[in-house]
């Protein structure tokens, strides 16, 4: 049964695609194949298949195995991929391969230098792209992972990362799994499949006529009669069929008709039947060096099998040979199986205690020659608790590691180990804070239960407090906001005043405490109370103080509509870099972008640029979400509708990954809307619906974003008055937290129009009197020329011309090109009904040149059709010159015009090579060029590398 190089019965249709995945590979056209099936369809065999055809091409090939021993083992499949590639290589090919933006890739892939600190998750992603398009640079690569279905969490992460980034690359992957759960929807494996990228191969049971030949490949002759049986009882699978042919050989049983009663009793465990008679042939010494085998699960050398089996280095060697003739063993480094089936079957002859003493013996053995922590702690995992401090300090030293490694997945199962180990009295409360403070990167639920037990076994006021801090943001995160005032308020209670060192603590759960109580509009006066007291109070230094401002800040916006006092104290929070650098995944983070943004604060996106930079080298995928969802929004006001789409939907995929699903709402909305100005419906509907696959409290505010995107949705489809009611009462709800300011959230635009669609004409003019009032009070530009033109469209004759001409002129010296053009719009149609035909088609013209920048199709049809309609031609070509371009082309080409390749480029911008491609066809295309040099005799570009963009 070796799978050296076994025959591919009835599988040319995957052999043609793994082969055409691979040439395609080759020239960056790259994939991601999965076979799929149950055990011994010829999975492995086709992988290898496709290994061999790859490296006699010329290819690089990388190979990694999952297995249930390292599911929990951070970065694990990526660790086998990688590391033996790196180990090989020179010092000078591994500088190469791990500079720039690969950089943080080293922090999964090795013991951390002596004074590296340990780097987020998101950075390690990022890093490890760059490390693959590093090594593809060269040479053409390709990925195999058999049994992905066992790959660990952080892996299949890199995994749903590298997918949508491999476009250009020459790369392909491909994989071999068991058919998945159906009912683990939101399993990362599941996000793999759905990709775009993936091809799923299933291969078939073998037919009639293969099965038969088979059969006698094995035994030699035998009648049709009893090769079908083979075939039923076994159900065409390939392994499982020879295994059973096998077994019929060896017990002697005649290959005839007459002979097929005798097959069903053999037929059941034909695999673990013929490795235990094997077994039997040889000597003792070979069972228990399989075992030990069996339980290291294919990631261990000769001499650690042997240690773990109580063998002398001679005799394991002569042990080896023996279970290589027999067909068990390949005669390979790591030991490995020949078939995972037949893993399975020198695991099902030992009993419990007994693979548990073996697991106890392999973490002595790889303790004792230092093997990372963490391949210590995998075993470990497999013992049965038995109160030893040993273990949980081990677990622990395990749990540490896997967090220098950004697998804080890894880190929580070894941790939650160890409290069922179960530790000291002295060691509890402690180990609880610590499961409590992974659990928060991994499952908000499991952050409350260990959070609230280790809050009940502190006993010092600054340890409950820190606590309390922590399990307030998660009950806040499970929208149990009551109880998080509590568990807050309590907290607080307990604080020295006179204790300068517990200061900042204070002012942490203090910000905590208005954060949570903004979220519940049962708590409204509460939150009025706490943000009016706590305005008052001294300026301090520290988190908690930068904490207070923004969230102050915040209300002072969107309730309190002072624009002065909201931009002091949002100002002064992002004043000495502390928030950006230990808070972007904090609401009171998101709150002060927002403010910027609400504002028309002309450095709010390079504020999150820098931001961003900073989640690429050392941040979270949490934080990342977060800045890239303010991103979008930002881009979305300032109407490049092309670069907001695109960070949505990369804040949706990231804040998927890792349930964020207190983010979902709002990015949901920030993308409907976006897809709703580009007229594309459908996906707008599609986001708010993905938005809906999880669950918040009904009482969530976050959900008032949805709920508005759905009204203006429904507006969007010719459904005016239903969409009309679903704002005005979602609106009308919004507003019971105190929260009036449109610029924000707005609804009342899309109802006014709504209603005066409706023939509600009255109604609609009081509700963009009403908008138009609140736009005043706040003065930011967009929102106030955004009202001035509802108004001027629902009060229409002369006093809406004016309306008009005023939204115009507010809107044309800021930064919101969108609202702008629909103001040039409204009123090119107004003067046009006014007969002002001139006039009109001069507005209309500038609506359509600005419109047709931002993407806005349906803006970009209407200023045409009105065009028309009054009298004039629109223009048929797009526009150009430097204003016509988007800003992620204006960052690229005037990168490229300060001479950067376009892998420095793609890796300064945080983007791949072939976006930069992209970008730079579309930048030749408005600028009318053909070459390179000539961006550097672009006068708007030259000189203006690390400039904003346009």
């Amino acid at each position: 049964m070796s799978d050296g190089t076994p025959t591919l019965w009835e599988r040319d249709h995957e052999v043609r695609t793994l082969t055409s995945a691979i040439e395609a590979a080759r020239h960056g056209r790259s994939g991601f194949i999965l076979v799929e099936g149950p055990g011994g369809m010829g999975k492995t065999t086709l992988l290898s298949f496709a290994g061999r055809t790859a490296v006699s091409s010329g290819f690089r090939v990388l190979r990694a195995r999952g297995s249930e021993l390292e599911q929990g083992f951070g970065f694990g499949i990526v660790r086998q991929l990688f590391e033996p590639a790196l180990a090989r290589a020179g010092q000078t090919q591994r500088d190469r391969w791990l500079q720039g933006g690969a950089q943080p890739a080293a922090s999964a892939l090795g013991p951390l230098e002596g004074g590296d600190a340990p780097v987020g998750d998101f950075a390690v992603l990022h890093g490890l792209y760059w490390l693959t398009a590093n090594m593809c640079a060269s040479t053409p690569m390709i990925l195999i992972v058999d049994d992905l279905h066992l790959a660990d969490a952080a892996s299949l992460r890199f995994l749903t990362y590298l997918l949508p980034r491999m476009e250009g690359l020459a790369l392909g992957i491909l994989a071999g799994a068991r058919p998945r759960d159906p009912h683990r929807d939101r399993d990362l494996l599941a996000h793999i499949l759905t990709d775009p990228v993936t091809t799923v191969l299933r291969p078939g049971p073998l037919s009639p006529d293969a099965a038969a030949r088979v059969v006698r490949d094995v035994i030699g002759s035998a009648d049709r009669d009893f090769c079908t049986a083979c075939r039923e009882l076994t159900g065409g699978n390939p392994l499982l069929l020879r295994e059973l042919a096998v077994a019929a050989a060896s017990q002697r049983i005649p290959t005839t008709a007459e002979s097929v009663s005798l097959l069903p009793a053999i037929a059941g465990d034909a695999i673990g039947r013929r490795v235990r008679l094997q077994l039997r042939g040889l000597e003792a010494e070979a069972t228990t060096l399989a075992q030990a085998v069996a339980i290291m699960d294919g990631k261990a050398n000769l001499a650690e099998a042997a240690s773990v089996a109580a063998l002398e280095s001679t005799q394991a060697c002569q042990v080896l040979a023996s279970l290589t003739a027999a067909d068990i063993l390949l005669q390979e480094e790591p030991l490995t199986f020949v078939h995972p089936i037949v893993q399975a079957a020198i695991n099902d002859m030992m009993d419990g205690p007994q693979r548990v003493r073996l697991h106890q013996r392999a973490a002595r053995v790889f303790a004792s020659i230092g093997a990372p922590r963490e391949r210590v702690a995998a075993h470990l995992m497999q013992t049965e608790p038995a109160a030893e401090p040993e273990v949980v300090a081990a677990l622990r030293a395990g749990a540490a590691e896997a967090l220098t490694h950004a697998a804080p997945e890894s880190a929580l199962a070894y941790l939650e180990r160890a409290l069922q180990e179960p530790p000291t009295q002295e060691e509890r409360p402690g180990l609880l804070r610590s499961l409590g403070e992974v659990a928060m990167l991994v499952d908000g639920r499991k952050a409350v239960d260990y959070l609230t037990r280790a809050l009940t076994a502190a006993e010092e006021a600054q340890a409950q407090g820190e606590i309390a801090d922590m399990l307030g943001r998660s009950l806040f995160a499970a929208g149990r906001t009551s109880e998080a005032m509590t568990v807050l308020t309590e907290a607080v209670s307990r604080l020295d005043e006179r204790e300068a060192e517990q200061a900042d603590l204070r002012r942490r759960l203090q910000a905590n405490m208005i954060n949570t109580t903004l979220a519940n509009v049962e708590l409204h006066d509460a939150s009025e109370r706490l943000v009016s007291k706590l305005r008052e109070a001294p300026q301090e230094p520290g988190l908690g103080g930068r904490l207070l401002d923004a969230l102050i800040g915040w209300y002072d916006g969107i309730a309190a509509l002072d624009a002065e006092a909201a931009l002091t104290r949002t100002r002064r929070a992002f004043a000495d870099g502390i928030l950006v650098e230990k808070a972007v995944a904090t609401e009171a983070f998101a709150d002060a972008v927002w403010t910027l943004i609400s504002a028309d604060q002309d450095d709010v996106v390079r504020l999150l640029d820098g931001a961003l930079d900073r989640s690429h080298r050392v941040g979270s995928t949490f934080g990342t979400a977060v800045v890239l969802a303010f991103r979008g929004l930002a881009w979305l006001r300032q109407g490049f509708l092309a670069e907001a789409e695109t960070d949505a939907r990369e804040s949706a995929r990231f804040a998927e990954s890792v349930h964020l699903d207190v983010l979902r709402p709002l990015v949901a909305s920030f993308l409907a809307d976006t897809l709703m100005e580009r007229g594309e419906l459908g996906a707008a509907e599609q986001a708010l619906s993905w938005a809906d696959q999880v669950s918040l409290p009904a009482a969530a505010a976050q959900l008032y974003w949805t709920r508005i995107s759905h009204g203006r949705l429904l507006v969007h489809q010719g459904r005016p008055g239903e969409g009309t009611e679903a704002l005005i009462e979602s609106g009308r709800r919004f507003e019971e937290y105190g929260w009036r300011n449109s610029a924000y959230l707005d609804w009342r635009t899309d109802a006014a129009l709504g209603l005066d669609a409706c023939g509600r004409h009255s109604e609609a003019r009081a509700l963009a009197m009403e908008t138009l009032d609140l736009a005043r009070r706040w003065g930011a530009p967009r929102a106030l020329g955004q009202a001035l033109r509802i108004g001027g469209v629902v009060t229409g004759r002369e006093e809406g011309l004016t309306m008009l001409r005023s939204a115009v002129e507010v809107l044309r010296p800021s930064h919101a090109q969108l609202e702008h053009a629909k103001a040039l719009c409204a009123l090119g149609v107004a003067l046009r009904r006014a007969n002002e035909r001139g006039e009109a088609r001069a507005c209309l013209a500038k609506a359509l040149d600005l419109a047709d920048r931002a993407g806005a199709t349906p803006l970009i049809e209407l200023a045409r059709a009105e065009i028309r309609v009054s009298g004039g031609r629109p223009r048929r070509t797009a526009i150009t010159g430097p204003d016509a371009l988007t800003p992620s082309e204006h960052r690229v080409a005037v990168l490229a015009a300060a001479g950067h390749t376009n892998r420095v480029i793609a890796q300064q911008l945080f983007v791949t090579p072939k976006t930069v491609e992209v970008h730079l066809s579309s930048v030749y295309r408005k600028l009318g060029i053909t070459r390179r040099y000539q961006l550097s005799l672009q006068g708007q570009l030259a000189g203006t590398a690390g400039t904003e963009s346009p």
